[in-house]
């Protein structure tokens, strides 16, 4: 079950020079490299172990295009669609949920208006919560030593969904969503009978929620304030889903440091989990940063299915829009954890991602953006 909020990538909406020209502009990013993980030690984990050349290893490959129509009194008609590409099998972006679909735009597309008033998008978003992981975590949600992965909970984008950005109040900004199916489809009135006996699916289950999240940026601080709420249409007895974060960082100069809380709960079930994030990145050499983070993911319930990760990398930029990678990350769970590495944040979610091998893990890589 994966109850992630739908919002959209703040910083895609939010730059008016993305919509200054009247044409379209075409964007991507590729990314290659190896990728080792098994476990460690010996451990019984899922999935056994991973020696493989891959596709979007610090983050996703993909061909983009977006554009906007001035149509007068300072408002703007917007839109913008991604497709993910698997550049290691000349193939799209796999499809790890039980919907079957496999859609050609398959990261975000949408389209809407922006002005004075501020930002309102419509279709598939970039989802709140794993921005927000994005946004603190030293490796920005990719490699083998991405954060948010460990809490298994993460969809990166949320569909049939309408967000709104406003304007830059002095460093304050607010976003606000809703969706009437998080994940696929929905239902067009028809319910399946499970839904009612608390068999919560997110493809099947026509998940209904809504959130606000608060940003305060100024110079080097930043600070994040994120709620969603999600529930199953006419579930019985209701599952109610909750999801709340905080986050913030401060760069000094020589070093910028993060943290993050993440609160994610199902009612009426067991379902009760925390997840706590330090990271760090400090530049070295001018074109050089060295980036680390810890990890914890608990389960209220049950301390025996709690973990902990590490992670430490070095990415290099061989100029503005080319780098250079290599990572390196360890887990340890519990008598009963099942957390693995992944270089996916949304690995063990009705998502796209790359699925989970061992507990120690390393990555070397190239990445260019266009």
């Amino acid at each position: 079950m994966q109850k992630k909020l739908i919002a959209l990538a703040i910083a895609g909406l939010a730059s008016t020079a993305a919509f200054a020209q009247s044409n379209v502009t075409v964007y991507g990013k590729v990314d290659y490299g190896y990728v080792n993980s098994g476990s460690a030690n010996g451990a019984v984990v899922e999935n056994g172990h991973r020696s493989e050349f891959a596709s979007g290893i610090s983050g996703g490959s993909r061909l983009g295009f977006k554009g906007a129509e001035d149509i007068g009194n300072g408002l703007k008609a917007i839109f913008e669609v991604e497709y993910g590409l698997s550049i290691d099998n000349a193939g799209t972006t796999s499809v790890a949920t039980a919907t079957a679909k496999n859609p050609f735009w398959n990261r975000h597309s949408y389209v809407g208006l922006t002005g004075g008033f501020g930002t309102v998008v419509g279709g598939r978003v970039d989802g709140d919560r794993y921005s927000v992981w994005g946004s603190y975590d030293p490796f920005g949600n990719g490699t083998v030593a991405n954060a948010a992965s460990l809490s298994m909970d993460q969809v990166s984008r949320g569909d049939n969904a309408i967000a709104y950005i406003s304007p830059d109040f002095s460093g304050f900004r607010v976003l606000t969503f809703y969706t009437n199916q998080l994940v696929g489809n929905e239902n067009g009135g028809l319910f399946n009978p499970s839904c009612k006996t608390g068999s919560l699916q997110q493809n099947s289950c026509d998940l209904r929620g809504a959130g606000l999240n608060l940003e305060y940026t100024n110079g080097p601080i930043r600070a994040t304030g994120n709620y969603e709420e999600f529930k199953a249409k006419d579930s019985s007895p209701e599952i109610k889903i909750k999801v709340w974060e905080i986050g913030g960082s401060y760069d000094f100069g020589v070093a910028k440091v993060s943290a993050m809380y993440d609160s994610y709960k199902v009612d009426n079930t067991t379902v009760d989990k925390r997840n706590w994030l330090v990271g760090v990145s400090a530049p070295v050499g001018g074109a050089g940063l060295v980036r680390a983070s810890y990890v914890r993911h608990e389960l209220k319930t049950d301390s025996d299915y709690d973990c902990n990760k590490y992670g430490i990398g070095y990415l290099y930029n061989l100029s503005k829009r080319t780098s250079v990678f290599t990572d390196y990350a360890h887990i340890s769970n519990s008598s009963k954890g099942v957390c693995t590495i992944t270089y996916s944040a949304a690995v063990g979610s009705a998502d796209y991602g790359s699925s989970g091998y061992g507990t120690r893990g390393f990555d070397l890589g190239i990445s260019h953006n266009f």
